[in-house]
């Protein structure tokens, strides 16, 4: 048993959430499809946000990156912006730096 499946049965899941559905992905968006579009990710300079942010791009977005970080911040871009050359896509990454424990920022 999942462990979906026993929060599921202690009432820690939304029963309305079907597990067996097949699950999205990026190859959901078509190439083009984002194409003027603009899009924010924080956290965009590693892990998840990074890899969200390099899709979105590539998928032909505008994602500004939010990131504490300027130098980690403008590294993820110019890797984002080497691949989307490579793939030639017209999507491009834009660092900012946001602090979202900081007002200011």
């Amino acid at each position: 048993e999942n462990v979906a499946s026993s929060d599921r049965a202690k009432g820690l899941w939304p029963s309305s959430v079907d597990l067996s559905l097949p699950h999205w992905s990026y190859d959901d968006i078509r190439d083009g499809e984002l194409d003027g579009k603009i899009a924010l990710v924080t956290g965009a300079n590693g892990g998840l946000g990074f890899e969200t942010a390099m899709e979105l791009a590539i998928k032909g977005a505008t994602v500004v990156l939010g990131c504490r970080n300027s130098i980690k911040c403008d590294a993820a871009c110019e890797k984002i912006n080497v691949k989307v050359k490579e793939v030639q896509s017209k999507g491009k990454a834009i660092p900012m730096i946001v602090d979202m424990s900081n007002f200011e920022s």
